[in-house]
């Protein structure tokens, strides 16, 4: 669990005595016979340390979490509108104000 493979592609090109190319030569890059340059295919082994291992473990957990709560916490948002609105202040007639301003004096 701790090895990455990461999969790398090599072209490794022989003209002449020099493994080095020119700039201004045409490299092909099709798997020919006759051409001077090979394409290798291999991977690379790359050993994770254990942070990027819990960070990795962390990320995956916090997705799966995301992907539960958020569709739960999206269709509450409906019924949390409809309860705002249920609830929402009205406007009082001249008595019920009255009365409600005695109430709270007789608090205070």
């Amino acid at each position: 669990m701790n090895y990455s493979y990461f999969p790398i592609q090599v072209r490794q090109c022989e003209i002449g005595a020099s493994t080095f190319v020119a700039a201004d030569s045409v490299v092909p890059t099709n798997p020919d016979p006759v051409s001077p340059c090979k394409l290798i295919e291999s991977e690379i082994e790359v050993r994770v340390g254990f942070q990027i291992y819990a960070m990795t473990l962390m990320t995956v957990i916090g997705w799966f979490l995301l992907a539960v709560f958020l569709p739960t916490g999206m269709q509450g948002i409906p019924f949390d509108l409809a309860a705002q609105w249920v609830n929402r202040p009205r406007p009082m007639n001249e008595s019920d104000f009255n009365y409600a301003k005695a109430e709270l004096a007789k608090k205070v």
